[in-house]
């Protein structure tokens, strides 16, 4: 209610209102698999689409999906494709949220990973998770993007590992 209240927060189901109006663009989109176990990466390219042609000064575009090694550089791509004079950075911030409790998860994180190769857009990630008490891992965005993987590989490790025992 403070920050609607303060103008720093605004909702809208407007993507051209939505990029014009943020500094920093989050992408939170399904990333489900294909048959083929391959990544649909469809609906992020679909979003890069559309807020190409909206970006109107500095951006920074924050993936939160789960997505392959060098995803963050494909959305860079698309997006110069649709908008090459765009001034912007793309940033990996993988979310860790456990199933149920997402809440809970988001506003008392374990950790946040920032995957950013800009300072610049490193000081604002940064600046948003300021109120945040969480280890904030910096690093690269590709291994910001294989650290997701990393802790859902443990996680299913640790699920069938507890199975086994289960069964024992």
């Amino acid at each position: 209610v403070r920050n609607v209240a303060s103008g720093d927060l605004r909702f809208t189901t407007s993507t051209a209102e939505g990029v014009q109006f943020g500094e920093v663009i989050f992408i939170a989109v399904p990333t489900p698999p294909n048959e083929d176990g391959s990544v649909d990466l469809s609906y992020i390219e679909k979003v890069a689409r559309e807020i190409a042609p909206e970006i109107n000064d500095y951006k920074v575009i924050v993936d939160k999906s789960t997505v392959p090694v060098k995803t963050g550089e494909k959305v860079a791509e698309t997006i110069r494709r649709y908008t090459p004079d765009a001034e912007f950075v793309v940033v990996s911030n993988p979310e860790v949220l456990r199933e149920g409790c997402a809440v809970d998860d988001l506003l008392h994180p374990d950790r946040i990973v920032i995957g950013a190769n800009s300072e610049r857009a490193l000081n604002r990630m940064q600046k948003i998770y300021e109120p945040f008490v969480a280890p904030v891992l910096v690093t690269d965005i590709n291994s910001a993007e294989l650290i997701k993987h990393a802790a859902n590989s443990f996680l299913a490790l640790k699920i069938s590992y507890a199975n086994a025992l289960s069964a024992i």
